[in-house]
């Protein structure tokens, strides 16, 4: 997910997401992790397993970078 939300209830961009700072995701609320690097697309993964439907996981990097495209 690209997209994720802060302590206050703020939505935050992977982009631009600080590490320091934890983040859920906004449809279950569980915690998820930033995920950025050199080569992959800025994203949040859920930090454990879960039945959440509504931003999914393990998606490519071209669907993530799809997404971005679309986003902006």
């Amino acid at each position: 997910m690209l997209i994720a939300m802060d302590a206050q209830h703020q939505l935050v961009n992977a982009a631009t997401a600080d590490r320091q700072i934890e983040y859920y995701c906004p449809e279950c609320v569980q915690p998820v992790r930033l995920k950025r690097g050199a080569v992959i697309v800025p994203h949040f993964a859920h930090v454990h397993a879960t039945d959440c439907d509504a931003f999914s996981e393990g998606e490519t990097t071209e669907h993530l970078r799809g997404k971005k495209q679309l986003a902006t």
